[in-house]
């Protein structure tokens, strides 16, 4: 069910559906533990839109459980049918572009026509790393004695962290999380607590596309939230990447958590 807007918009939906305020972890729509909520608001005039699931760090621990789970399955996915995955997920944001850029509107405050531009730059990645899936595969390298062959095999890590930035909601998503599950990795991705919308929406496509529960977890949370969150996802040792686009203060303060927890 979609949920509810708390002000009117000059946009009709045409999946109300993509409207979605929970999260998305081992294939189930949470409304977090706790059950606690955040607003998200359009910065055009500073009304509210809706109330967002406020995910804290033990959802986050099993959400990243979840994302366990699901490699150890999904790594084994053979090649063709991850890229075919992919394709069904491209697709599928292609044929509603018009919803998912409404919701960049929304959220973001961007022009229509700029926000439908953005779209297009999110499914580009989706089919630049559904044709990634086919050259990472290794390689064949000639030895120093020429009867001996060399033979590099590429292999999923594992359970990939991604924090996007509240200025891009769409394209940020797609390049981290579309180059992790076209490399047989698992993804838990925090989107910023401007802009969740995009990525709760992006994560409702993947999940009609067939992608297995848990192979793409969307956790969302407000700012009070926020640095627990993170937190968990730099420290906890099942997590073996962790990408994230947003400002240097923050990035640098990752790279910190992330040390720390190298060090243990």
């Amino acid at each position: 069910m979609a949920a509810a807007l708390k002000k009117s918009i000059p946009y009709q939906f045409k999946d109300p559906s993509l409207f979605e305020t929970r999260s998305y972890v081992g294939g189930k729509w949470i409304s977090g533990q706790a059950g606690k909520t955040f607003p998200v608001f359009d910065p055009e005039d500073d009304q509210e839109i809706c109330q967002v699931a406020d995910l804290d760090r033990s959802d986050v621990q099993k959400a990243i459980g979840a994302a366990q789970e699901a490699f150890v399955t999904y790594s084994k996915m053979p090649h063709r049918e991850r890229r075919w995955l992919m394709r069904r997920w491209a697709d599928l944001i292609k044929e509603n572009r018009e919803d998912i850029a409404a919701l960049y509107t929304l959220e973001l405050g961007k022009p229509w026509t700029e926000s439908l531009g953005s779209v297009q730059y999110a499914i580009d990645f989706v089919d630049w790393f559904e044709g990634a899936v086919e050259r990472t595969l290794g390689d064949t390298i000639p030895a120093a004695r020429g009867n001996n062959r060399v033979l590099t095999i590429l292999q999923p890590q594992g359970v990939v962290a991604a924090i996007t930035p509240w200025n891009s909601p769409v394209a940020m998503v797609t390049r981290k999380v579309g180059a992790a599950i076209a490399t047989g990795n698992t993804v838990v991705c925090k989107p910023a607590p401007e802009t969740p919308l995009c990525a709760t929406a992006l994560a409702k496509l993947f999940e009609r596309a067939g992608g297995p529960p848990g192979v793409f977890n969307v956790v969302t949370c407000s700012p009070e939230s926020t640095p627990a969150v993170g937190e968990e996802l730099c420290h906890n040792k099942l997590v073996k990447h962790l990408s994230f686009t947003g400002s240097t203060a923050v990035g640098r303060y990752l790279n910190r958590v992330c040390e720390d927890y190298q060090a243990d």
